[in-house]
């Protein structure tokens, strides 16, 4: 049986990140509290810093180290491990990110699946004022673990669980293969109007007619029409306006417009849960398929509904299409220019507040009901699929953190390579 270790007894090197001075670009990519979520790292929110701020190289960040935000009320305690560095650029972290730094690899990677499983306990590690607490380092060096200190061991529970990890990202993939693919053939068809027409040619490419339409300020093709969004849906309502009560954990989400990212429901470990009883309480009828929109702070975030147990917030709209109007619906309110309509029709000065009645009047052209149809048609098998891939993710997930504390405390037997 493993004895136990504390977080302290595998680290080597730890340091906070710098007060950046942000430029437009440099080869030094900075990261923030954003860009570490759900044990993973997302360079596309880190920002850039003027070089002549570091005044010590120890404090670029290496592969094989391990990334914990340490200021931040919802956002100390979470994790991530450096795999890989972006070609190019020197990584660094801004002072809100404790870096930790381990003997190995691989002996990293184990000790940041540990501190990955104690997230939620690592958010409670906070010291001093609301406004200014900070995640007790010696409290997180004192946590105790039954992590091996073999090497091999450690190698093997690493490719174990990471193999899990690579399978959700190749999913992943997959998922945003199939949504760019949707995406395409809307913007080929009703963006650029190339649908096939009667003889399967592109329908403005070969000369089909087009009409200015004074509702849009634009051409479209002859014989179509203008509708309100309302008038292609059977009902349009948002989330609860009171405040339910939270519990420590259970299978049922409360969920805002936050949680709302690239067409899925997310919860992570800020996520708040309530129980059964509050869930039926404020039950809202949802059905698979029905867009969900945030209309709240962060505006135009968009999800389908996939049978989740989730209440709504009021900071959540959900909009039920009529027939196979789903995805042509769901594909305009994704366009670009509507992030910018929707902060138009917002009002508010401090938090934005988008209406249903904003939502409901939007202005949206519409086709023959067999070009609707059609598409629908085109696009509901790969939506079926994104649909049991990110309910594969969600049990791949699941095991994961099944297997994460049996394999460190030894509980199953590790085959080592020697």
């Amino acid at each position: 049986m493993n004895n136990w270790n504390t977080v302290s007894n595998f680290i080597t090197f730890s340091t906070k990140g710098i007060t950046p001075k942000y430029v437009e670009h440099s080869d030094v990519m900075v990261l923030n509290q954003k860009c570490i979520r759900n044990n993973r790292i997302d360079f596309s929110l880190a920002q850039f810093t003027d070089t002549g701020k570091i005044s010590s190289d120890s404090k670029f960040i290496r592969v094989g180290d391990i990334l914990i935000n340490s200021t931040g009320t919802g956002t100390a305690g979470r994790c991530a491990f450096v795999s890989e560095i972006p070609k190019g650029y020197r990584l660094i972290t801004d002072s809100h990110i404790l870096l930790l730094r381990s003997n190995n690899y691989y002996e990293a990677k184990c000790l940041n699946y540990v501190l990955f499983s104690f997230e939620k306990t690592l958010m409670s590690f906070m010291t001093g004022s609301s406004g200014q607490s900070e995640l007790d380092k010696v409290v997180l060096f004192g946590l105790k673990t039954k992590m091996s200190t073999d090497t091999n061991i450690q190698k093997n529970i690493s490719i174990i669980l990471s193999n899990l990890e690579r399978k959700i990202e190749l999913n992943n993939k997959i998922n945003a293969e199939l949504e760019a693919m949707a995406k395409l053939i809307y913007d080929y068809w009703f963006v650029q109007f190339d649908f096939p027409n009667e003889d399967g040619l592109p329908y403005k490419s070969s000369g089909g007619k087009m009409v200015w339409n004074e509702e849009l300020k634009r051409e479209i093709p002859e014989g179509w029409g203008v509708k309100e969004l309302n008038d292609l849906c059977a009902k349009i309502g948002d989330g609860i306006h009171g405040t339910p009560n939270y519990v420590e954990d259970s299978e049922y989400y409360f969920i805002n417009g936050n949680n709302l990212k690239n067409g899925y429901i997310r919860t992570d470990s800020d996520t708040k849960h309530i129980n059964e009883e509050e869930y039926n309480k404020y039950f809202i009828e949802l059905n698979d398929g029905t867009i969900l929109l945030s209309i709240n702070g962060t505006l135009g975030n968009l999800a389908v509904y996939l049978g989740e147990k989730v209440m709504l917030g009021k900071s959540s709209a959900y909009i039920n299409c009529k027939n196979s109007y789903r995805p042509y619906c769901y594909q305009f309110l994704k366009q670009p220019h509507m992030f910018k309509l929707f902060w138009n029709l917002a009002t508010g000065s401090t938090i934005k507040n988008l209406s249903l009645d904003s939502i409901k009047k939007l202005k949206i052209q519409v086709p023959n009901n067999n070009l609707v149809e059609e598409y629908y048609k085109r696009v509901i098998s790969m939506d079926d699929k994104r649909k049991n891939i990110f309910k594969e993710n969600e049990e791949l997930s699941e095991l994961r953190d099944w297997l994460l504390p049996i394999l460190m405390n030894g509980q199953v037997k590790v085959e080592t390579n020697t």
